[in-house]
C-alpha cells in the first residue's frame, strides 16, 4: 500500500528480515510481530464478556444452534501454531482457562479477541458473517480474524489487503491448513464485486492516510462493514472521519491507546 506512515516502512523491513532469517512457522515470537502487536496477548475483560454473551445467545437446544456452539468451541481452542519449542513457556503463559457454554476449555487472547469482533457484529446488526459471499479485510494483521471466520464455517471469498511484510505473517498463520483457509492477498484495494461484501478493518483503516482511505471505499464499495478505530493517531482525526458512517456503535473501553476505540457495525 503506498503512502503508509514511516513507522510501517521501518516495520516492514524488520518483518522481511525475520522472514528471511527465521522459519515462518515461528511468527508469533518475531519481535516486530510482538512490538505492534499483530496478535492479542492481553486478556481484556471485554473480550471475555462477549464470549459469554455469544454462548448465552446461542444456548438453545435446537440442532442448528447446538452445531453452532460445537463449531464455535473448536474455533476458540488454544493452539501452539506459530510458536517455537524454545518459546514453549511463553506460549503456556498465554493459555486462558475459561468456562463457557458447553463447559470448561482452554482458549487464547487472540481467539477471544476474534470472537469479540465476530460476536459483536452479529449482536449489533442481526447479520450473520457466514451469510456474506465475500469478505474484504483491510489490514489482516496476523490473520487471526480470518482464521476464526473460516473456523466458524465461512465458505465465501476472503481477501486480505495488507502491506507485503505484514502479509507474510498472515500467510504463515493460514498456511497451517490452506485447504480450509482459502485467502487471496493483495496490496491494493480490491475492486467492487457483485458478491454481497462485508468490509472488515480492525484499526488498520484508521491508521491509513486519508487519500488512500477514500480510494479504498470508492473501489471496494462494500454492502456492510465492521470497523474498529482509534480516535487519534498520527494527527488523523478519526472521530471526524468516521463520525458520519452508518451503523450501530459501541465503545471498546478496555483499549486506552489512541484516545480510545470505537466499533461500528453495519
Amino acid at each position: 500500500m503506498p503512502n503508509q506512515a514511516p513507522f510501517y516502512d521501518d516495520h516492514e523491513k524488520d518483518l522481511l528480515e525475520n522472514f528471511c532469517n527465521t522459519p515462518s512457522g515461528s511468527f508469533r515470537v518475531w519481535k516486530p510481530c510482538l512490538r505492534v502487536p499483530f496478535y492479542e496477548v492481553h486478556l481484556w475483560g471485554g473480550y471475555l464478556t462477549e464470549a459469554y454473551e455469544y454462548g448465552y445467545r446461542h444456548n438453545i437446544k435446537e440442532e442448528k444452534e447446538l452445531e453452532k456452539i460445537a463449531t464455535w468451541r473448536e474455533a476458540m481452542k488454544f493452539s501452539k501454531w506459530g510458536f517455537t519449542e524454545e518459546a514453549d513457556h511463553f506460549a503456556e503463559s498465554l493459555k486462558v482457562r475459561i468456562s463457557i457454554t458447553g463447559g470448561p476449555m482452554i482458549s487464547s487472547p487472540w481467539c477471544l479477541k476474534s470472537c469479540h469482533h465476530y460476536s459483536a457484529y452479529e449482536r449489533l446488526t442481526g447479520n450473520e458473517i457466514n451469510s456474506f459471499e465475500r469478505i474484504v479485510e483491510w489490514g489482516g494483521g496476523s490473520g487471526d480474524f480470518a482464521r476464526f471466520v473460516f473456523d466458524m464455517g465461512f465458505k465465501g471469498e476472503y481477501i486480505i489487503a495488507d502491506l507485503p511484510g505484514t502479509s507474510l505473517i498472515s500467510k504463515a498463520n493460514l498456511s497451517q491448513n490452506p485447504d480450509l483457509y482459502k485467502v487471496n492477498w493483495t496490496t491494493t484495494p480490491p475492486p467492487e464485486s457483485d458478491k454481497k461484501t462485508l468490509f472488515v478493518s480492525t484499526w488498520a483503516l484508521s491508521e491509513t492516510p486519508m487519500d488512500l482511505r477514500a480510494e479504498v471505499m470508492k473501489t471496494v464499495k462494500p454492502d456492510n462493514h465492521l470497523i474498529i478505530y482509534q480516535s487519534t493517531i498520527w494527527d488523523y482525526d478519526n472521530q471526524l472521519f468516521f463520525g458520519l458512517w452508518p451503523g450501530k456503535r459501541e465503545g471498546v473501553p478496555w483499549i486506552y491507546w489512541g484516545g480510545g476505540s470505537q466499533l461500528i457495525a453495519y
